[in-house]
């Protein structure tokens, strides 16, 4: 007579059975989201749902509070970056940034919802002259500046100070950060926004290294 309860005679089954309560209690929930507020719970449509300003379920506020992270981060960003700067005993108004991506994400053209257009604005404010490129994107205009997207990656860091990777395009991720590095400034800075490149690399082709949620 075996003492093991069924739960852990039949770990599969028991693991398919959860699997399967949950997607029910989902798709109850979703349900009953839609027939109350007209909305589904678990949609894409739930960001929108929330722009719009229409009742939702408490779930969808986590939707909220993470738009207000992303919302932040571009002036955590610049913000970070100009006290590197001064840490370097650098001016930051007399600083010279690449800024690497325009578009809104990887092997894309479309700028929408870019977060590269808001960092443009606050480098704008903060008087620090902004070099773009982008390998999908040839021009942007942000307020009343265009900016054109220089003819390669190694043309965007001639003389500059820093690079701000914005967008995570293959290209940015396979360039050689020494080749980078020597066309660049004396101690230069690199903020990965994207994590496309990692710490140790960067150090060793001589950058003082930034990333996003990481200290």
């Amino acid at each position: 007579m075996s003492l093991t309860p069924p739960l852990y005679a039949r770990p599969h089954s028991a693991t398919f059975a959860f699997r399967g309560f949950f997607f029910n209690f989902r798709n109850v929930l979703s349900n009953l989201s839609t027939l109350c507020f007209g909305i589904p719970l678990f949609s894409t449509s739930a960001a929108e749902t929330i722009r719009n300003g229409k009742p939702a379920f408490f779930a969808l506020r986590m939707v909220s509070a993470a738009e207000v992270l992303n919302n932040g981060m571009p002036k955590h960003t610049v913000d970070r970056l100009l006290k590197t700067f001064r840490k370097l005993k650098k001016n930051p108004r007399k600083m010279k940034v690449a800024l690497w991506g325009l578009a809104y994400k990887g092997g894309v053209k479309d700028t929408r919802r870019s977060p590269s257009v808001d960092l443009l604005k606050i480098f704008q404010r903060s008087g620090v002259k902004v070099v773009a490129y982008d390998p999908f994107v040839e021009k942007i205009k942000v307020g009343s500046v265009q900016y054109l997207s220089t003819g390669s990656i190694l043309d965007s860091v001639k003389g500059v100070d820093a690079v701000v990777i914005a967008t995570n395009h293959a290209a940015f991720r396979e360039v050689d950060l020494s080749d980078v590095k020597a066309q660049m400034n004396p101690d230069p800075i690199l903020f990965d926004t994207r994590n496309l490149r990692t710490q140790k690399e960067s150090e060793e082709a001589g950058f003082t290294y930034l990333a996003t949620g990481r200290p």
